[in-house]
């Protein structure tokens, strides 16, 4: 019954909106009531044209009470969990780097994300990869040992870039 659209953008149609907005999906009209207040763009800075938040990956849990968003851009290195209907927090977790994939295994979230300092990361999870506790958004004791650095030729993101769970 609604459809999420995340990226680095400003207004959605007319209405003022940065990085992510709710639609209806059969007319494209966007839901003003939901907002998620992500950061605009603040347009100075080395990184003013890109330094807001985006929605990068996104996915509504099972029972349709959360909305899972893994968020992009420059210093937005954080996993939120929000109400659907409104776009209010419900929690967060920064994260070393932008959140680029993420899935459901039970109550528990596993999110990917590249990792800015590499594996020497003073990070309390460097490795590209946390499970939280949905419920709490404490980090659990879980290593997939992963490492590497952020580095590449082409200036792309090394890290966790896709996931899927079986929700058998």
């Amino acid at each position: 019954t609604a459809l999420y659209v995340g990226g680095l953008f400003e207004t959605y149609g007319t209405l003022t909106r940065h990085g992510l907005i709710k639609a209806n999906p059969l007319t494209g009209a966007p839901d003003t009531a939901f907002n998620a207040n992500f950061r605009a763009d603040s347009g100075v800075g080395p990184g003013g044209g890109y330094d807001g938040e985006a929605g990068n990956v996104l996915q509504v849990t099972p029972d349709g009470n959360r909305l899972l968003v893994g968020v992009a851009g420059q210093g937005s290195d954080v996993f939120k969990v929000l109400h659907p209907r409104t776009g209010s927090v419900t929690w967060l977790k920064v994260l070393p780097g932008d959140t680029q994939a993420h899935a459901i295994v039970g109550t528990t979230y596993i999110v990917g994300y590249h990792n800015k300092g590499g594996s020497t990361s003073t990070a309390p999870y460097p490795y590209f990869a946390a499970q939280l506790e949905s419920t709490n958004s404490q980090l659990t004791e879980w290593d997939p040992g992963l490492t590497g650095f952020q580095s590449n030729a082409d200036g792309g993101n090394n890290g966790v870039q896709a996931m899927y769970a079986d929700p058998v």
